[in-house]
């Protein structure tokens, strides 16, 4: 008989409750469930790349980007940064970079959740959806995993959607 691992089985049963939070706001009220399916906008306030063609941004180039998170009325719900390197350029009309960026969106009071991905870069680009991987976190997320979609919506504005994973946490002593 072959032995299943904890993460297996946590996969395999569907969990019991599902947290539907606008950019987690919702999230500190109680421990969060698993899995959780997180939405916010990711808003762009401050950014390194340059702002020229990206035929005119030279391969390995990085950046980065200061980021405010908002939920689905508006309400700030917490901030974040995006570190990224141009990793190809695509000679196309427009032309493209490929970019390797790994974000950390960060909830006060409740924790960090760290992400990473390689998607080409078009800003704006409504309704394509960029895969992302949950690499950690931080707090509430310190067990984090999962994955996500990007969507860059307009020149400022990513929308951020996660399917995050937790581990319950321990059990108090003597329970």
């Amino acid at each position: 008989m072959s032995q299943v691992s904890r993460r297996s089985a946590l996969l395999a049963v569907p969990a019991s409750a599902t947290l539907v939070a606008a950019g987690a706001a919702n999230a500190s009220a109680a421990p969060l469930a698993s899995p959780a399916i997180l939405t916010f906008t990711a808003r762009r306030t401050k950014v390194t790349i340059p702002n020229v063609p990206p035929a005119g941004i030279p391969l390995g180039s990085t950046y980065i980007a200061l980021l405010d998170l908002f939920d689905k009325d508006g309400a700030k719900v917490g901030d974040g940064s995006v570190h990224g390197s141009i990793v190809d350029i695509l000679v196309e009309i427009p032309p493209k970079i490929v970019v390797q960026a790994h974000a950390i969106f960060r909830f006060p009071s409740i924790g960090e959740i760290h992400t990473t991905n390689m998607h080409i870069r078009q800003i704006p680009n409504p309704g394509v959806r960029h895969f992302v991987a949950i690499t950690g976190g931080t707090g509430d997320y310190r067990t984090a995993r999962g994955s996500g979609t990007i969507e860059h919506v307009h020149d400022t504005d990513t929308l951020v959607v996660l399917n995050v994973m937790v581990d319950p946490p321990p059990a108090a002593p003597g329970t």
